[in-house]
């Protein structure tokens, strides 16, 4: 008898665990190597998709990763059609139609390259009235913003690679360019920049944003929530 019920109980939690979660979670990357990066055989590799799988496998949800464009993934993300994005907070598009984690994954660091004789940037202020290299498609945390204001007279060139960027910094296109720490130093291994400086002027936080149009998207959120709050506990992330 006692096992009549233990059984029955099982089916039924396993019921409801399926039919709250009858597809896999939809999660959106963006192509950012190191952190996300797709290799030749189509299989997704990077850092911060180590970070996911883990936060998935201990909640104990299914998920399907897929690549998209940026101004793409934050679209679908706004729409319910991306469920799950981990990147950074500022973004207009998906503001105010997500749910975010509160604990911070991790943090990134801009930086604002130069070279020979020119100044060395220190403070975001000091970009202001200078011509920048970007990298296209980069919301840079919501501190294109800063960028884009007029009073602030910044003129920039984007470009649709790092590598391109730092090509574009070496024959002297615009003074300065603005990149994310990691991905520079990946591109630098291969290039070589003669008298190349930096200075990192702001850091980032990159957190999980799970969109409010995704189905079930609250009990998605704090199971999310609970994972991540588990995982830093333990030193896992």
């Amino acid at each position: 008898m006692l096992k009549k019920i233990f059984f029955t109980t099982l089916l039924v939690l396993i019921f409801f665990k399926t039919s709250t979660f009858a597809e896999k979670i939809k999660v959106g990357v963006l192509h950012f190597p190191p952190f996300y990066q797709v290799d030749s055989d189509s299989e997704f590799k990077g850092y911060y998709i180590d970070i996911l799988k883990k936060v998935f496998e201990n909640a104990g949800m299914d998920y399907n990763i897929s690549l998209y464009p940026s101004k793409r993934l934050y679209l679908n993300l706004a729409k319910g059609k991306v469920d799950v994005w981990m990147g950074t907070k500022g973004v207009d598009i998906y503001k105010n139609k997500t749910f975010v984690v509160e604990k911070k994954i991790t943090d990134i660091y801009l930086r604002v390259y130069t070279t020979g004789n020119t100044p060395g940037i220190k403070t975001v202020q000091d970009l202001n009235n200078k011509r920048i290299i970007t990298i296209l498609g980069y919301n840079y945390g919501g501190f294109v913003k800063y960028l884009n204001n007029p009073k602030n007279n910044i003129r920039t060139d984007q470009s649709s690679t790092h590598e391109l960027a730092f090509k574009k910094l070496r024959t002297g296109r615009a003074d300065y360019l603005l990149d994310y720490k990691v991905p520079s130093e990946t591109v630098l291994k291969k290039l070589d920049i003669p008298d190349l400086k930096w200075n990192d002027i702001k850091t980032v936080g990159i957190y999980i944003f799970v969109s409010k149009k995704a189905e079930n998207a609250e009990e998605i959120y704090r199971n999310i929530s609970k994972s991540v709050e588990e995982l830093k506990e333990n030193g896992e992330i």
